[in-house]
């Protein structure tokens, strides 16, 4: 059986997918398979990742017949998968010479192992201070995994595929944005421990693209915010609470209101928004944070609309003209 599967979703990265292979070729442990989905590139991308076939012992080249977005791609990646450990790495990204060999070190019952990334230029070390062995009772360690530690990223950690086979877990395609995130908490619901190291072994690019689709628009009405609140609560349901988590969707319906231009669309988003039971929820688990959010937790407990826009303007950061 091999124990590793890395999957490398592919889209437009004819500048950065050497970099990012070569680092994966360069392992000193050889115990892994590789599967690379190419999203329907328009670039050199796909010539590029053919031309590594005879590079790897184990090596999928799976080209999409439509350029479908990340979570498809890594979704495509988990579905032939044959490893113990599934681990993800973007293309545009890149890891250290002893990623596998660190890796391999941890030991083998660890349900989520979490790791340090630094910046793609490798000049600053960024320890993550997160040296943590943890289970189910240890509410500290929780918040420091979903928290502290680039939680909502899935490049940073090791999975047992197992895990993500038999509960069905998958990234959710429907998604733009926080499909990591939301993929990371429905696993985390089924695991009694997990480990953070604090040597940092991946480095990271932020360079304004995404892999998969490329460009793609944030949809109104709160669907995105939604889907993040309802896995926020149904982590919090099956797991333990833990109130900061609901900063992650209380931000993004926040997000969703930010840079409304027309005034009339404004109203129109902070009145449903108003009216949400589940913004309402993340306000109430939040209200702790501070004055602003406070009040606006009392001003939608007493329907007192006008206070609760007007909190919500100053918390999104929204002037209408």
């Amino acid at each position: 059986m091999i124990k590793y599967s890395i999957i490398i979703p592919c889209y437009n990265v004819e500048q950065y997918i050497n970099e990012c292979l070569d680092s994966v070729l360069r392992q000193a442990y050889k115990d892994y398979e590789l599967i690379v989905i190419d999203d329907c590139s328009t670039d050199r991308t796909y010539s590029i990742l053919e031309s590594y076939k005879s590079k790897f012992k184990n090596y999928t080249l799976i080209k999409q017949q439509h350029n479908s977005g990340v979570s498809v791609a890594r979704n495509a990646g988990i579905s032939v998968a044959k490893g113990k450990y599934v681990l993800f790495i973007d293309s545009d990204d890149f890891v250290t010479d002893d990623y596998l060999v660190t890796i391999d070190n941890c030991a083998d019952d660890i349900e989520l192992l979490s790791f340090g990334h630094n910046d793609y230029d490798k000049t600053t070390i960024k320890p993550s201070k997160m040296n943590v062995c943890i289970d189910m009772s240890d509410l500290f360690g929780w918040q420091k995994l979903l928290l502290k530690s680039f939680f909502a990223s899935p490049v940073n950690k090791r999975y047992l595929l197992s895990i993500i086979k038999e509960n069905d877990i998958a990234f959710e395609e429907g998604l733009v944005c926080y499909e990591d995130l939301t993929f990371n908490l429905e696993y985390c619901r089924y695991i009694e421990n997990f480990v953070s190291i604090d040597k940092p072994l991946y480095f990271y690019r932020n360079h304004g693209k995404t892999t998969g689709k490329g460009k793609r628009e944030w949809p109104n009405q709160f669907i995105i915010s939604d889907y993040v609140y309802k896995s926020v609560k149904k982590f919090s349901d099956s797991k333990i609470i833990i109130n900061d988590l609901y900063l992650y969707p209380y931000a993004s319906y926040l997000i969703e209101i930010t840079g409304i231009e027309n005034k009339k669309n404004y109203k129109e988003l902070v009145n449903k928004l108003i009216e949400s039971n589940n913004f309402k929820h993340c306000v109430y688990h939040l209200k702790k944070k501070g004055k602003r959010i406070e009040l606006l937790s009392w001003s939608l407990r007493h329907d007192i609309q006008p206070l609760s826009r007007l909190i919500i303007k100053s918390l999104s950061k929204i002037y209408i003209v």
